[in-house]
């Protein structure tokens, strides 16, 4: 009875081990690790009374100019303020990353409950940001609307596609 334990859970452990996707950047599994380095390489302007810049295929883009059916992301700070915030070229670290799904419809207006309008989940990727230079970003979230049967979160190589060369990603060593 006890060999059959200790089989069940050295299987059960084994079971657990680090999946291939590790270090794989074109894998919706692999998160960006804590430790990773985001490197801006030009200045970059938030607009009045927004907290945000919206950034797809390496260009600073408005929203009404994002396709969200593509991977972009978005490029945060602390406060909305009235007047445009320069975000110097700099370094900023990566201090947590976190991953979550919403949901959305496409159609403006009335929703009601059995209308056939299509909704999407939105798959996003939060990196919480520090920079003692430039405490006010907070953050880089990288996102895609996508329908329901074929979901899954933006890979880092998308990433890198929608940052283009505004930012470098330097991966660090923690797990991803």
């Amino acid at each position: 009875m006890r060999r059959i334990a200790i089989l069940v859970l050295a299987s059960l452990l084994a079971a657990c081990q680090t999946a291939a996707y590790q270090g794989d950047e074109n894998s919706p599994y692999y998160a960006v690790p804590v430790g990773t380095r985001i490197i801006l390489h030009r200045e970059l302007v938030i607009p009045a009374d927004r907290v945000d810049v919206y950034l797809q295929g390496g260009r600073v883009l408005g929203y009404a100019e994002v396709n969200p059916h593509h991977p972009f992301c978005t490029f945060d700070v602390r406060r909305r303020l009235d007047t445009p915030q320069t975000i110097a070229p700099g370094e900023f670290e990566v201090t947590k990353t976190t991953r979550e799904i919403r949901y959305t419809r496409s159609a403006p207006g009335a929703v009601f409950a059995s209308d056939g309008t299509p909704s999407f989940e939105v798959y996003s990727t939060i990196l919480v940001l520090h920079s003692d230079r430039q405490p006010q970003v907070t953050g880089l979230t990288c996102t895609q609307w996508q329908y329901p049967p074929l979901q899954r979160h933006v890979t880092i190589s998308e990433m890198r596609k929608a940052l283009g060369e505004l930012f470098t990603l330097r991966l660090g060593k923690g797990s991803g």
